[in-house]
């Protein structure tokens, strides 16, 4: 504003009379807009109102359009548009301004160097006016003067007055029901159909009430647009059909339909010009494709107007006014006579009469004097070529001479399938004169593989080589059926490469595709064209469809021995078989000839078999292959999906296969104290667990969270101690849980005794030195097993158990290494999340599991997780899920637990109040800002502070105050959340309360004891001890509420006591939320659970949400898991969360 600060701002309607209320007497003086009120907040300098005026007087602008009406949100006042195009010369522009009764809602300027937008509502733009916008104002002003638009009536009292007023119509109809008939109520459409000069077919429509005068409908969608809105349409001179009150025939809503279609599909068109015209028919439809179809059936069978304009009628010049539309045989005669030269016979004419044809989308349709007919589409197509010579008057007359009656009688008139007519003597004349028949006959021979073709076209005695046309030999004799023989050679050079001029066979010059192909389907092909002729030499050569393999499968020790033959090749030669196939080739060719086609499902499964246990060419060679016996599940998995692999197993392998696919009839005996105890599918588990043991595997309790995995692993201990199996067992935990396994052991397996690992370093070691000799289980943290890592070289356990195994993910961790350098006989872990986020993590799970089992972890990258995250390969997917599907048993609730009660999930919107607003979309700003213009690099280097200010941008979302200190406005969450624990106080519900961030659970501390409400809180720093004591208390007591932080608490704790879960904030992984919601949400809860998720609306939390669903089908393919992780976010990404 400073430049304008030098110039005089005016005020040019501040004249404007303004009556007096006490003085209007007539409401014709009443004026409800006022100028000088409406441009009270807009600058006006007198330079600029100068111009303004200059362009009046020299009238280079003028209103185009104003109008009143209603916003459909928010402001229910009365507001006003104006639009005014200015020019000077050829240069144009135009004007938009958007009035309420107390200002200037926005103004849009463009054109003549006059760019100008201004919206009052965000302050965007400057609002000192331009000239051309001035004097629109000006003829505003005119215009509001004259015609004094308006009142203070909003739009709820209008809707008040007009649903009152349709009332009031309604009983008045009721009243004049002796008046007017029902008849007279009801509309309908008159068509009628006009063919322009026997060409183009169109429909117009007249309207009216069924038993009245009909109306030619001029324009299609202004009549729509008045249907549509329920609006009066004038018709006449005189007459006004207001459509709210009017009833339709059954025949005319399919027509209403008709026109609807052709309304919306032309809308664009109609409502834009080009070079001053309309660009599509406003009053008629013109019948084409979908059109036709649609018109005809509509009126199939009926008798309606008809006007044929031009010229050309189709069988005579009377013009009808009717037609009928019906579905009719169409024949076409077509009579033949000989063309004679001084009494040589030189060929035939052809003469018939045919209809116009004009194709529909399905049906084909043409017109005769009384009548629109309609044919099958099959018809209409085999007709096509004779309509492309008609003339105008539908005639056809063409001329056949000598060299191509043999085509014509024995190709052409057979397509067409036309009624011939022939005298005698023309038909003499036909067969005297027709050449013989051509016949193709092929001669294949093979010489060292090259396979090459002598084709002949055979004319009776008379016999041609199909090579002379590719080699233009000489010009062809008048008897050769030209077009028939060019489409046999076109045939034969796309099967061979192409013609040996040597020998004038088509050859494949060795080429081995080619050769491939004529074997593979190429004979196919040429016996439909003609004979076929093939020396011994080629019939020797054999494509075999399905290499023959066979497997047999046996076990020594702990090794599983597999021998790997085949009738059909040699080994070394498979071992080529499958350097083809992962070659991608298409075939492969043995050394005696034959080939092999490499689409073979067997040679895929041999080939998948090889990569998967990692045999060598060596061993292939050799037939021989020794890998670990946990390769049994996985190879007996592979031969069941393929049948075509004949095997032979040794009575040790069946008898491993059998056990697995038995386990709940297995022999392994439950504790007794734990039979009536544990579940169904928990009994499954342990045997399954047992199962795995007997074979010395390991493998992944994956059950979901709540399923008590648990107790399925206190009972494979228990089982151990009853049966006098002896060893000391380890069982590694999070810190956390700890003493959540002593007493879950305490109470279900009294006779185990166990040791906690705790104390300093010293009394640690002297402790389990102590637990090892005494203890049957050591239960210790991953953080105390690395630090104390040296104390357990000398330890050998009967059992390690790892629990939230998910604790190992990262393989290059010190947690991860030391759990696998225990000696143990066998491992099991624990986890209702296998893979987190990359499939890496299962990997490293395996890797404590069975050293090896997925190969290391370079191979894996490169062989499975590669391909499947990066490439989505559905066979390395797959072949990863056949491989460890056997070592992981998951099991949902949805599955098991029938008895378990609902869990109500539901997200609960908070909406910011401005000042919370203003914060967070500061933080939008300057994310953006630090994104702008990097690279992908410098977007990699920069990652950890964009996540940082990304945390930022969250924890406003939670509450500002976790990053204002001085912030004094309200937090939408906040609110929202102290709401939810307040009714579900009331309601008798208790509460677990989530949130990542310990600053936000410290806010809410500070509102439960302002509103003098119990809790209990555990975070990070909570010791193992008092972790325990409170989870014991809220379950037996009727404290309310739970604080937890969700890394802290979201894992291994049984808060059952609880039936209402509120996460505050959403975490980028789906599965941690959902671990945390089955503290309350598993066996022993009794109530239905409500969870409730807090998202703040509009921001970058929606979007976390929306995340959470596309990046969890990553372990669903492999396990049925969940996923998500915020590290992997691209720019595009981020970038998204901000949008």
């Amino acid at each position: 504003m400073s430049n304008n600060a030098k110039r005089e701002r005016i005020y040019p309607f501040k004249d404007n009379i303004v009556i007096d209320a006490k003085e209007i007497y007539n409401i014709d003086n009443y004026s409800y807009f006022d100028m000088n009120r409406i441009t009270a907040r807009v600058y006006i300098y007198e330079e600029n109102y100068k111009l303004a005026l200059d362009m009046l007087e020299r009238n280079e602008i003028k209103l185009d359009k104003v109008d009143f009406g209603y916003t459909l949100y928010g402001n229910k006042k009365l507001q006003g548009n104006v639009l005014a195009t200015f020019s000077r010369g050829l240069s144009k522009g135009k004007v938009k301004i958007e009035f309420s009764r107390l200002s200037i809602i926005s103004i849009f300027c463009k054109g003549q160097g006059y760019d100008h937008v201004y919206d009052a509502s965000s302050l965007y733009g400057d609002g000192t006016l331009v000239a051309p916008e001035i004097a629109t104002l000006i003829l505003l002003n005119d215009y509001i003067k004259k015609y004094k638009p308006g009142d203070a009536t909003d739009s709820n009292a209008l809707s008040l007055m007009d649903e009152v007023r349709k009332k009031t119509l309604s009983n008045f109809s009721q009243k004049a029901v002796g008046e007017l008939s029902e008849k007279q109520m009801v509309v309908e459409f008159v068509p009628k159909l006009t063919s322009e000069y026997g060409q183009q077919i169109n429909v117009t429509f007249r309207f009216g009430m069924k038993s009245g005068k009909k109306y030619v409908i001029k324009n299609l969608f202004s009549f729509y647009k008045c249907y549509e809105n329920k609006t009066e349409m004038k018709f006449g001179k005189s007459t006004i059909i207001n459509f709210k009150y009017v009833r339709f025939t059954e025949q005319s809503k399919k027509i209403l339909k008709f026109i609807k279609k052709y309304v919306k599909d032309n809308y664009a068109s109609a409502n834009s010009t080009e070079f001053g015209y309309i660009s599509v028919p406003a009053g008629k439809i013109d019948l084409e494709g979908s059109y036709l179809d649609d018109f005809f059936e509509i009126y199939n069978g009926e008798t309606i107007d008809f006007k044929e304009e031009g010229n050309y009628s189709i069988e005579s010049n009377k013009k009808s006014d009717k037609i009928i539309l019906e579905d009719v045989d169409l024949n076409i005669d077509l009579d033949i006579k000989p063309i004679m030269n001084k009494g040589n016979f030189d060929g035939v004419l052809v003469e018939g009469i045919l209809p116009k044809i004009k194709s529909g989308i399905n049906y084909g349709y043409f017109i005769t004097e009384n009548c629109f007919a309609r044919i099958d589409q099959a018809v209409s197509d085999r007709y096509a070529p004779l309509t492309k010579i008609t003339d105008s008057e539908s005639r056809v007359s063409f001329e056949v001479g000598r060299r191509n009656i043999s085509e014509f009688f024995r190709e052409t008139l057979q397509a067409i399938g036309a009624n011939v007519h022939m005298d005698e003597e023309t038909t003499q004349l036909v067969e005297r004169y027709m050449p013989p028949e051509v016949e193709f006959k092929f001669y294949l021979d093979a010489e060292d593989g090259n396979i090459v073709c002598d084709a002949k076209a055979c004319y009776g005695d008379v016999i041609y080589s199909l090579s002379d046309i590719p080699l233009n030999k000489t010009p062809m004799d008048a008897i050769r059926e030209k077009t028939r023989e060019e489409y046999i050679n076109s045939q034969l050079m796309t099967l061979f490469v192409g013609v040996n001029e040597e020998t004038g066979f088509y050859d494949c010059f060795n080429n081995e595709d080619k050769s491939f192909n004529i074997m593979e389907g190429g004979l196919s092909i040429l016996m439909d064209l003609g004979e076929v002729h093939v020396t011994d030499r080629l019939q020797n050569i054999k494509v075999k469809s399905r290499l023959t393999l066979m497997m047999g499968v046996s076990i020594r020790g702990d090794l599983l021995n597999i021998e790997i033959m085949s009738d059909d090749v040699k080994r070394d030669e498979l071992l080529e078989i499958l350097n083809s196939y992962r070659l991608k080739k298409r075939y492969h060719k043995l050394k005696n000839g034959d080939y092999i086609d490499l689409r073979d499902e067997n040679i895929a499964s041999l080939s998948q078999f090889v990569d998967t246990l990692q045999i060598t060419e060596e061993e292939l060679r050799e037939g021989a292959v020794s890998v670990p016996m946990y390769r049994a599940l996985y190879l007996d998995k592979m031969l069941e999906e393929n049948d075509g692999i004949y095997t032979k197993r040794d009575q040790h392998f069946k008898k491993l296969i059998k056990e697995f696919k038995a386990i709940k009839d297995s022999d392994f005996e439950l504790p007794e104290s734990l039979d009536k105890i544990m579940r169904k599918y928990q009994k499954v588990g342990y045997r399954w667990l047992r199962t795995l043991e007997q074979y010395g595997f390991g493998g992944i309790l994956a059950d979901d969270m709540g399923l008590g995995k648990t107790l399925q692993a206190i009972s494979v201990l228990l089982s151990a101690k009853e049966e006098n199996r002896l060893g000391c067992s380890l069982i590694v935990t999070p810190a956390s849980l700890i003493y959540n396994w002593q007493e879950e052991i305490n109470r279900f397996a009294p006779t185990i005794k166990v040791g906690i690992i705790t104390g300093t370093k010293n009394e640690r070691k002297d402790t389990l030195e102590k637990c090892y000799k005494e203890c049957d289980v050591i239960v210790t943290s991953y953080d105390l097993l690395k630090r104390d890592i040296t104390f357990y070289e000398d330890k050998q356990f009967a059992y390690q158990f790892i629990d939230e195994a998910q604790y190992i993910k990262n393989h290059s961790t010190a947690a991860a290494k030391s759990v696998k350098v225990i000696k143990s006989r066998t491992r099991f872990a624990l986890t209702g999340t296998p893979i987190e986020n990359r499939l890496s993590e299962l990997w490293s799970i395996f890797d404590y599991l069975m050293p090896g089992f997925l190969y290391d972890y370079e191979s894996f990258r490169t062989e499975l997780e590669y391909p499947i995250t990066k490439g989505s390969d559905e066979d390395a997917s797959s072949r990863l899920r056949r491989m460890v599907s056997p070592f992981i048993l998951r099991r949902l609730k949805t599955e098991v637990l029938k008895d378990l009660p609902d869990k109500i999930e539901e997200i609960s919107y908070a909406s910011f109040e401005k000042e919370q607003r203003r914060v967070y979309d500061g933080q939008v700003v300057k994310i953006k800002n630090m994104l702008d213009g990097q690279t992908t690099s410098e977007y990699n280097k920069n990652k950890i502070q964009l996540l940082a200010e990304l945390t930022t941008m969250r924890e406003i979302c939670c509450d500002p105050r976790l990053v204002f200190s001085d912030y004094k406005g309200a937090s939408a969450k906040t609110q929202n959340c102290m709401e939810l624990v307040e009714n579900a106080i009331e309601g008798g519900h208790r509460c677990l309360i989530f949130s990542q961030f310990t600053s936000m659970l410290a806010l809410l501390e500070e509102q439960l004891k302002k509103e003098k409400i119990e809790y209990y809180k555990i975070v990070g720093q909570t010791s193992k001890e008092n972790r325990a004591k409170y989870v014991k208390e809220f379950n037996s007591n009727k404290v309310p509420v739970f604080l937890i932080s969700l890394k802290a608490g979201g894992t291994g704790l049984n808060l059952t006591g609880a039936d209402v879960v509120i996460h505050f904030d959403p975490w980028w992984n789906l599965a941690v939320q959902n671990q945390a919601t089955d503290r309350a949400y598993r066996i022993g809860q009794t109530r239905a659970v409500s969870v409730y998720k807090l998202i703040a609306k509009d921001t970058i939390e929606e979007k976390i949400v929306k995340l959470q669903e596309k990046k969890k089908d990553l372990s669903d393919a492999i396990l049925s898991g969940e996923n998500g992780n915020i590290s992997s976010l691209s720019k595009e990404e981020l970038l998204e969360l901000l949008s």
